[in-house]
C-alpha cells in the first residue's frame, strides 16, 4: 500500500540551477518507487492491449511522464517516455497479424481487446485507441518543441494518422451541420448508444491531431462533438449531469454518469475550453458545481451523480459513495477554485494506492504514475 503526496514546489518557482537540481532530485526519488512498482506490475512492460493495459496503464503513465518532464527538465522521464511509445507501436495488431472481427475481419492499424464485448470478439475500441493515440501524439508534440537529443519520428505521427482514416472516420455519426460524434461499431452492431466518455476522448484526440498536423478536418470533428456533447448536458440550478449514455431500444434504461467515467468527459471539455472552443467560462461554473455537487459530499465521493442513478431513482446504499475514489482528472479544476483544491487534496491525502498482482484492474499507471504527475501540476 502507498500514501501519495503532493510536492512543495512548482517549476516556474524555481530560482536557480542548484534548485531545479534539488527539484529533480526530490521529485525522482517519491517516483522512482511508484516506477518500479510499475515495471513490476507489468512483469517489465505490457505486451499487448488485449486487456486494455496500453490504454489504461502507458497512455496515462506517457501523460504523467511528459508532465513530470515539463516540471523538472528531468531526461530520465523522456527515457522512459521512448521506452513506453516504442514499445505500443511495435504491438499493434498488424505486427502480430490479429483481425478485428467486428470490422470484416479486417487487419487494422490498431490495438484490439476482448475486454468490453459480450461474445469475447477481438475489436477495436475506439476509446481505448484514442487514448493510446493522445499519448503519442502528445508526446511527439512536445518534443518536437523542447530541446532533446531524441528527435520523435514523423512515423509516430503518420502511424496516427492512418489508423485515424481507417478506422475512426468510418464511423462518424452525422447529427446535423453542427454536431456529430464517433459511435464505435461494436455500439452500433448490439444497439448500445455510446457512452458519453467514450466519445469525448475521441473528440480530445481529434484536438490532439490538430495541434499536431494544423489539419482543419480534425477540429472539425472536435468542434461537432463538443457541440453534441454540450447539448446532452443537464443544467440544474447550479451544476451540469449527464447520463452515462443515451437509452436505446434494446437498453432503454437511463444512469447517470459516475466518479469515474465522468472525469473524461471533463477532461474533454476543458480542452476545449482551453482553446476557446464552444465551451465557455459560464459551463467551467457549472462544471465546479458538478463536482462540488454531484461528485463530493464532504470528505466523501458519490459513486454516481449525487448518489442517484437518475433524477427519480436513488442509488443502492452499497452504490452511494466510492471508497479510495480515484479523481486524478479533476485535478485540473483546483486551477479554478481553491475550495475544489482543498477538497481534492484531502481525499487525495485520505486515499490508499491498492495493489492487487492478480487483478485485471490494477491500472497502476493511472492510479499511481498519473496521479504522482497531475497531483505535482495541480494540488501544490
Amino acid at each position: 500500500m502507498f500514501f501519495l503526496y503532493g510536492c512543495n514546489k512548482e517549476f516556474n518557482e524555481i530560482e536557480n540551477s542548484s534548485d531545479l537540481e534539488f527539484l529533480q532530485t526530490s521529485i525522482y526519488s517519491d517516483f522512482e518507487p511508484l516506477w518500479k512498482l510499475y515495471l513490476d506490475s507489468s512483469n517489465g512492460g505490457w505486451k499487448n492491449n488485449d486487456s486494455g493495459r496500453f490504454s489504461n496503464d502507458d497512455a496515462p503513465a506517457i501523460l504523467a511522464l511528459i508532465e513530470l518532464h515539463k516540471l523538472t527538465d528531468d531526461n530520465r522521464y523522456i527515457d522512459k517516455l521512448k521506452f513506453l511509445v516504442q514499445n505500443i507501436l511495435k504491438n499493434d495488431d498488424i505486427f502480430r497479424g490479429l483481425a478485428d472481427e467486428q470490422r470484416g475481419n479486417m487487419i487494422l492499424p490498431g490495438w484490439s481487446s476482448t475486454r468490453y464485448t459480450s461474445d469475447n470478439s477481438r475489436t477495436i475500441f475506439l476509446m481505448d485507441d484514442a487514448l493510446i493515440l493522445i499519448s503519442i501524439i502528445n508526446s511527439y508534440n512536445y518534443l518536437k518543441n523542447i530541446e532533446t537529443s531524441f528527435e520523435p519520428p514523423i512515423e509516430w505521427l503518420i502511424r496516427a494518422e492512418n489508423e485515424f482514416d481507417l478506422v475512426f472516420k468510418p464511423e462518424w455519426k452525422i447529427i446535423n451541420s453542427n454536431k456529430g460524434y464517433f459511435e464505435d461499431i461494436y455500439y452500433t452492431k448490439t444497439d448500445l448508444n455510446m457512452p458519453v466518455n467514450q466519445y469525448s476522448i475521441v473528440g480530445e484526440l481529434c484536438m490532439s491531431l490538430y495541434s499536431s498536423t494544423g489539419n482543419f478536418m480534425y477540429k472539425d470533428f472536435a468542434v461537432k462533438t463538443a457541440n453534441y456533447l454540450k447539448d446532452e448536458l443537464i443544467k440544474k440550478t447550479n451544476s451540469y449531469v449527464w447520463y452515462y449514455k443515451n437509452p436505446s431500444v434494446s437498453y432503454p434504461s437511463k444512469r447517470y454518469d459516475d466518479f469515474s467515467h465522468s472525469q473524461l468527459v471533463w477532461r474533454f471539455i476543458h480542452i476545449m475550453y482551453k482553446q476557446g472552443l464552444v465551451f465557455k467560462k459560464q459551463d467551467i461554473e457549472l462544471l465546479k458545481g458538478t463536482f462540488k455537487n454531484e461528485i463530493v459530499d464532504k470528505d466523501k465521493v458519490f459513486f454516481y451523480f449525487g448518489g442517484m442513478l437518475n433524477e427519480l431513482k436513488p442509488a443502492p446504499e452499497n452504490l452511494i459513495y466510492k471508497e479510495n475514489p480515484w479523481l486524478q482528472y479533476y485535478y485540473s479544476l483546483a486551477m479554478y477554485d481553491n475550495e475544489i483544491k482543498k477538497t481534492l487534496k484531502m481525499v487525495r491525502k485520505n486515499a490508499i494506492l491498492e495493489y492487487d498482482p492478480d487483478s485485471d484492474f490494477n491500472h497502476i499507471g493511472l492510479f499511481a504514475i498519473l496521479d504522482f504527475a497531475l497531483a505535482k501540476k495541480y494540488l501544490n
